[in-house]
């Protein structure tokens, strides 16, 4: 009977990079601006047609329900809308501008 030697293993798999592992909680910011506080920003797809104080009375309504629910300052707030023609948009295959025809 022959014995067959197993070939040599001539590779090593490469060793996990644990580093990201062991970052500190509380890094200093890669960029100038880079701040550690959060800033939550909330974007509404709408379609256009809502006056300026419709969208106004919304956006603080939502600031408002952020900082109360997610304990930030005011100022980190950021929301965003954004509006679409109705010819541009559709639900179900019909668009916005043909319902209610």
């Amino acid at each position: 009977m022959v014995h067959r030697r197993l070939p040599v293993r001539w590779w090593k798999p490469a060793k996990r990079d644990r580093s990201l592992h062991n970052m500190p909680a509380h890094r200093e910011p890669l960029f100038a601006n880079e701040r550690r506080e959060n800033m939550p920003e909330i974007v509404v797809h709408a379609v256009e047609g809502r006056s300026a104080e419709q969208k106004k009375t919304l956006m603080v309504k939502i600031t408002e329900a952020v900082v109360e629910s997610f304990g930030v300052e005011r100022d980190r707030v950021v929301v965003s809308i954004v509006e679409t023609k109705a010819s541009d948009k559709a639900r179900g295959g019909v668009l916005y501008s043909e319902r209610g025809k």
